[in-house]
Protein backbone atom coordinates (compact mmCIF):
# COMPACT_ATOMS: atom_id res chain seq x y z
CA UNK A 1 0.00 0.00 0.00
CA UNK A 2 1.28 3.51 -0.66
CA UNK A 3 -0.58 6.92 -0.23
CA UNK A 4 -1.87 8.71 -2.83
CA UNK A 5 -0.72 11.76 -1.89
CA UNK A 6 1.94 13.09 -4.19
CA UNK A 7 3.81 15.21 -1.72
CA UNK A 8 3.90 15.68 1.93
CA UNK A 9 3.68 13.51 5.21
CA UNK A 10 1.37 10.50 3.94
CA UNK A 11 -1.45 9.37 6.67
CA UNK A 12 -0.69 7.12 8.99
CA UNK A 13 -1.97 3.62 8.37
CA UNK A 14 -5.13 2.17 10.14
CA UNK A 15 -3.93 0.15 13.59
CA UNK A 16 -0.10 2.21 13.99
CA UNK A 17 -0.01 3.21 16.59
CA UNK A 18 1.68 7.15 17.65
CA UNK A 19 5.23 6.58 17.50
CA UNK A 20 5.83 3.65 16.14
CA UNK A 21 7.90 3.14 12.93
CA UNK A 22 5.66 3.06 9.53
CA UNK A 23 6.06 -0.48 7.57
CA UNK A 24 9.28 -0.98 5.56
CA UNK A 25 8.98 -1.73 2.54
CA UNK A 26 9.94 -5.16 2.57
CA UNK A 27 7.87 -7.79 4.62
CA UNK A 28 10.36 -9.82 6.99
CA UNK A 29 7.26 -12.85 6.42
CA UNK A 30 9.41 -15.24 4.27
CA UNK A 31 9.25 -18.25 3.35
CA UNK A 32 11.56 -20.88 5.18
CA UNK A 33 11.70 -24.58 5.85
CA UNK A 34 11.68 -24.65 10.05
CA UNK A 35 12.71 -28.14 10.16
CA UNK A 36 16.15 -26.35 9.80
CA UNK A 37 15.41 -24.46 13.16
CA UNK A 38 15.97 -20.71 13.54
CA UNK A 39 19.44 -19.36 12.07
CA UNK A 40 20.80 -18.61 16.06
CA UNK A 41 20.60 -21.75 17.11
CA UNK A 42 17.88 -21.60 18.76
CA UNK A 43 15.05 -24.29 19.49
CA UNK A 44 11.87 -23.73 16.87
CA UNK A 45 8.68 -22.62 19.04
CA UNK A 46 6.41 -25.28 20.46
CA UNK A 47 3.35 -25.69 18.87
CA UNK A 48 1.42 -25.30 22.58
CA UNK A 49 3.00 -21.79 22.68
CA UNK A 50 0.49 -18.84 22.12
CA UNK A 51 0.52 -17.70 18.36
CA UNK A 52 2.36 -14.35 19.09
CA UNK A 53 3.66 -14.48 15.84
CA UNK A 54 0.47 -14.97 13.76
CA UNK A 55 -0.58 -11.49 15.64
CA UNK A 56 1.43 -9.79 13.63
CA UNK A 57 -0.62 -10.19 10.74
CA UNK A 58 -2.29 -6.61 11.28
CA UNK A 59 -3.22 -3.79 9.87
CA UNK A 60 0.07 -1.15 9.88
CA UNK A 61 2.28 -4.59 10.85
CA UNK A 62 3.89 -5.08 7.02
CA UNK A 63 3.36 -4.10 3.51
CA UNK A 64 3.12 -7.79 2.58
CA UNK A 65 0.87 -10.35 4.33
CA UNK A 66 1.24 -14.08 2.57
CA UNK A 67 -1.38 -16.25 3.62
CA UNK A 68 -1.87 -19.89 2.28
CA UNK A 69 -4.81 -21.94 1.80
CA UNK A 70 -5.52 -25.65 2.31
CA UNK A 71 -7.91 -27.26 -0.43
CA UNK A 72 -9.76 -30.62 0.64
CA UNK A 73 -9.44 -33.45 -1.22
CA UNK A 74 -11.46 -33.27 -4.01
CA UNK A 75 -13.95 -36.54 -4.36
CA UNK A 76 -12.16 -38.07 -7.69
CA UNK A 77 -8.83 -37.67 -5.92
CA UNK A 78 -10.31 -39.85 -2.56
CA UNK A 79 -11.60 -42.47 -5.05
CA UNK A 80 -8.36 -43.10 -6.63
CA UNK A 81 -6.83 -43.52 -3.11
CA UNK A 82 -5.28 -39.51 -2.50
CA UNK A 83 -4.54 -39.18 1.09
CA UNK A 84 -4.00 -35.54 2.60
CA UNK A 85 -0.18 -35.04 3.09
CA UNK A 86 -0.80 -31.10 4.32
CA UNK A 87 -1.82 -29.67 7.78
CA UNK A 88 -2.29 -26.60 9.47
CA UNK A 89 -1.01 -25.65 13.30
CA UNK A 90 -1.38 -22.85 15.00
CA UNK A 91 -3.18 -20.70 11.69
CA UNK A 92 0.55 -20.16 10.92
CA UNK A 93 2.46 -22.89 9.86
CA UNK A 94 2.03 -25.89 6.82
CA UNK A 95 3.24 -29.26 7.79
CA UNK A 96 4.34 -30.98 4.88
CA UNK A 97 4.36 -34.79 4.97
CA UNK A 98 6.95 -37.10 2.88
CA UNK A 99 4.42 -39.29 0.69
CA UNK A 100 6.80 -41.73 0.51
CA UNK A 101 6.98 -44.73 2.81
CA UNK A 102 10.33 -45.37 4.55
CA UNK A 103 11.57 -49.51 4.14
CA UNK A 104 11.62 -51.26 7.19
CA UNK A 105 15.52 -52.04 7.01
CA UNK A 106 16.29 -48.56 5.88
CA UNK A 107 18.17 -47.71 9.34
CA UNK A 108 19.80 -44.55 8.13
CA UNK A 109 15.89 -43.17 7.66
CA UNK A 110 13.95 -44.95 10.20
CA UNK A 111 14.47 -42.20 12.56
CA UNK A 112 15.02 -39.04 10.13
CA UNK A 113 12.31 -36.30 10.34
CA UNK A 114 9.89 -36.86 7.46
CA UNK A 115 7.66 -33.47 7.51
CA UNK A 116 8.89 -30.20 6.69
CA UNK A 117 7.33 -26.79 8.50
CA UNK A 118 6.61 -23.74 6.76
CA UNK A 119 5.90 -20.51 8.39
CA UNK A 120 3.48 -17.54 6.92
CA UNK A 121 1.31 -14.82 8.12
CA UNK A 122 -1.56 -16.83 7.65
CA UNK A 123 -2.51 -20.21 7.01
CA UNK A 124 -6.18 -21.69 6.58
CA UNK A 125 -6.74 -25.51 6.91
CA UNK A 126 -9.44 -27.09 4.26
CA UNK A 127 -12.46 -26.25 7.16
CA UNK A 128 -11.89 -22.68 6.82
CA UNK A 129 -14.94 -20.71 4.91
CA UNK A 130 -14.74 -18.13 2.48
CA UNK A 131 -15.73 -15.89 5.42
CA UNK A 132 -13.32 -16.82 7.61
CA UNK A 133 -10.42 -16.29 4.97
CA UNK A 134 -11.29 -12.62 4.19
CA UNK A 135 -11.38 -11.90 7.55
CA UNK A 136 -8.00 -12.96 8.23
CA UNK A 137 -6.30 -11.60 4.90
CA UNK A 138 -8.54 -8.53 3.38
CA UNK A 139 -10.99 -6.99 5.92
CA UNK A 140 -8.54 -4.65 7.59
CA UNK A 141 -7.06 -3.48 3.90
CA UNK A 142 -10.84 -1.26 3.65
CA UNK A 143 -10.10 1.14 6.18
CA UNK A 144 -6.99 2.20 4.30
CA UNK A 145 -8.24 2.21 1.00
CA UNK A 146 -10.66 4.71 2.05
CA UNK A 147 -8.45 6.76 3.25
CA UNK A 148 -6.51 7.01 0.21
CA UNK A 149 -4.52 3.48 0.09
CA UNK A 150 -3.25 1.13 -2.32
CA UNK A 151 -4.22 -2.67 -1.50
CA UNK A 152 -3.72 -5.36 -3.97
CA UNK A 153 -5.13 -8.91 -3.13
CA UNK A 154 -4.44 -12.09 -5.21
CA UNK A 155 -4.66 -15.67 -5.39
CA UNK A 156 -1.89 -17.49 -6.74
CA UNK A 157 -2.08 -21.40 -7.52
CA UNK A 158 -2.39 -24.02 -9.63
CA UNK A 159 -5.14 -25.32 -11.44
CA UNK A 160 -8.15 -26.56 -9.50
CA UNK A 161 -6.19 -24.91 -6.38
CA UNK A 162 -9.46 -23.62 -5.78
CA UNK A 163 -8.41 -19.55 -7.32
CA UNK A 164 -11.94 -18.76 -8.08
CA UNK A 165 -13.51 -20.33 -5.33
CA UNK A 166 -11.54 -18.72 -3.00
CA UNK A 167 -11.60 -15.27 -4.91
CA UNK A 168 -15.46 -15.68 -6.43
CA UNK A 169 -17.18 -18.18 -4.37
CA UNK A 170 -20.95 -18.73 -5.54
CA UNK A 171 -23.92 -17.69 -3.96
CA UNK A 172 -24.14 -19.45 -0.84
CA UNK A 173 -20.23 -18.69 0.12
CA UNK A 174 -19.61 -15.39 -1.27
CA UNK A 175 -15.91 -14.89 -2.02
CA UNK A 176 -13.16 -12.26 -1.03
CA UNK A 177 -14.07 -10.28 -4.41
CA UNK A 178 -17.86 -9.81 -3.56
CA UNK A 179 -16.83 -9.61 0.66
CA UNK A 180 -14.52 -6.91 -0.39
CA UNK A 181 -17.59 -4.97 -2.35
CA UNK A 182 -19.76 -5.17 0.05
CA UNK A 183 -18.07 -4.05 2.89
CA UNK A 184 -16.63 -0.81 0.56
CA UNK A 185 -19.76 0.05 -0.19
CA UNK A 186 -20.83 -0.02 3.37
CA UNK A 187 -17.93 2.02 4.75
CA UNK A 188 -18.57 4.49 1.52
CA UNK A 189 -22.39 4.69 2.67
CA UNK A 190 -20.89 5.32 6.36
CA UNK A 191 -18.77 8.26 5.73
CA UNK A 192 -20.05 11.22 7.17
CA UNK A 193 -17.45 13.83 5.21
CA UNK A 194 -17.69 15.70 2.23
CA UNK A 195 -15.06 13.38 0.39
CA UNK A 196 -16.39 12.05 -3.38
CA UNK A 197 -15.49 8.83 -3.42
CA UNK A 198 -15.52 6.93 -7.17
CA UNK A 199 -15.84 2.88 -7.80
CA UNK A 200 -14.33 1.45 -11.15
CA UNK A 201 -14.55 -1.96 -11.83
CA UNK A 202 -12.41 -3.92 -14.47
CA UNK A 203 -11.77 -7.37 -15.25
CA UNK A 204 -8.70 -8.51 -16.70
CA UNK A 205 -7.63 -11.71 -17.76
CA UNK A 206 -3.85 -12.16 -18.10
CA UNK A 207 -2.35 -15.58 -19.84
CA UNK A 208 0.56 -16.71 -21.56
CA UNK A 209 2.07 -13.04 -21.24
CA UNK A 210 -1.34 -11.79 -22.73
CA UNK A 211 -3.60 -8.95 -21.46
CA UNK A 212 -7.47 -9.30 -22.16
CA UNK A 213 -10.23 -6.67 -21.67
CA UNK A 214 -13.16 -9.47 -20.74
CA UNK A 215 -15.67 -6.20 -20.68
CA UNK A 216 -14.34 -5.56 -24.20
CA UNK A 217 -16.84 -6.60 -26.54
CA UNK A 218 -14.22 -7.54 -29.39
CA UNK A 219 -11.78 -9.10 -27.00
CA UNK A 220 -8.96 -7.73 -28.06
CA UNK A 221 -5.63 -8.16 -26.59
CA UNK A 222 -4.29 -5.11 -24.90
CA UNK A 223 -1.06 -3.59 -25.95
CA UNK A 224 1.80 -3.26 -22.32
CA UNK A 225 3.64 -0.10 -22.63
CA UNK A 226 5.93 1.43 -20.26
CA UNK A 227 5.65 5.15 -19.46
CA UNK A 228 8.27 8.02 -18.88
CA UNK A 229 8.15 6.95 -14.91
CA UNK A 230 8.49 3.46 -16.27
CA UNK A 231 5.27 2.42 -15.00
CA UNK A 232 3.19 -0.54 -16.50
CA UNK A 233 0.50 0.76 -18.56
CA UNK A 234 -2.47 -1.02 -21.00
CA UNK A 235 -3.35 1.12 -24.03
CA UNK A 236 -6.76 1.25 -24.52
CA UNK A 237 -7.50 0.44 -20.68
CA UNK A 238 -8.68 3.43 -18.50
Amino acid sequence: MRPTEPSGNPPRPPGLPEGQERPRLVSNAKLRSLSEGPADGRASRDFGEEDTEGAAARPGAHNILVAVRCRALLPQERVTGGHAIISIANRTTVILEDPHTTAADDYLRLNKSKERRYHFDQACDETAQNLEVYERTTRFLIPSVIQGFNATVFAYGATSAGKTHTMLGYPGEPGIMLLTLRDLFSEVANQKDNNHFEIKCSFLEVYNENVRDLLRPDGDFLDIREDHEILIRLRGFW
